[in-house]
């Protein structure tokens, strides 16, 4: 913040108007400026393994202040300066700069790959809980990213949609939504369900008034709040079936067993003398 404070962005504006009229070559130079002296700093020093921790190792506590300072730097720090950078390449109306994305090369690349290097223990599904929280807090903190376009003051409605569409179609983001290994997280979460499952049948009577509390618990599970993942909607309901139709088998077998019992009981006192 201090640095922008100090910024004059009308000498801003012309130094990005003389990058833009040397073409891109020009303007990867202004974004390897920017990268050095503001954006690599500034990241080398919050996404780190320490303060990913948070105090508690493996835990990831700290990934959520991880992502707030870094919207906040996007926010406060960076905006301001992107929509600078665009208003200079659309004065230069240069064809090589169409394509060009300033905050995608110069900001957001460098934010992600440093934490797909430095942050790669989020991705591990080892621990379903905190897969999970990762997941959720991530794909918030994209979404938060997107707003900042939506709520920026500074472009026209236009730019900041263009912007807007152009962020959601990266290939680095679609790359940063795409590194979780859902399908392990549902196997675990299957897998744990299941088990759950199993225990309470073997000390349960489907005559007792804990059979419908069971029922419930279990499929409250599934549909938890701090279980399910939209992309795994379909998964979890054919979970969900499965579920009920091994529940549902085990409440026939029951019955059978009665009336095999009440029978052979009929039997044996018939058969006394």
């Amino acid at each position: 913040n201090n640095i922008v404070s100090k910024i004059n962005f009308n000498i801003l504006s012309q130094c990005f108007q003389a990058y833009a009229s040397l073409g891109m070559n020009g303007m990867k130079a202004a974004t390897r400026l920017l990268n050095q002296t503001l954006v690599t700093p500034f990241i080398e020093g919050v996404i780190t393994k320490g303060r990913l921790d948070g105090g508690t190792r493996g835990s990831c506590n700290g990934l959520l202040t991880i992502y707030e300072m870094l919207r906040n730097f996007i926010e406060n720090t960076c905006m301001d300066i992107v929509f600078c950078a665009n208003k200079a390449m659309q004065i230069q109306n240069n064809n090589s700069l169409q394509d060009f994305d300033f905050f995608l090369v110069a900001i957001w690349e460098p934010i992600v790959k440093s934490i797909q290097v430095n942050l790669k223990s989020i991705y591990s599904p080892g621990i379903a809980n905190i897969f999970h929280k990762n997941y959720k807090i991530t794909h918030l903190f994209i979404k938060d990213i997107e707003n900042l376009f939506e709520k920026n003051s500074t472009g026209t409605m236009e730019e900041r949609r263009a912007l807007l569409n152009q962020f959601r179609n990266a290939k680095i983001t679609m790359t940063f939504k795409s590194k979780w290994s859902l399908p392990i997280y549902f196997q675990l979460r299957r897998r744990e369900i299941n088990t759950l499952m199993d225990s309470e049948l073997i000390k349960l009577s489907f005559e007792t008034s804990e059979f419908a509390n069971v029922l419930m618990d279990i499929f409250n599970q599934i549909w938890s709040k701090q279980v399910i993942l939209s992309p795994l909607t379909s998964k979890f309901l054919a979970l969900h079936c499965q579920i009920f139709d091994k529940l549902l088998k085990w409440v026939n077998d029951g019955i059978d067993f009665m009336f095999l019992k009440k029978d052979n009981d009929k039997n044996n006192s018939d058969n006394m003398p």
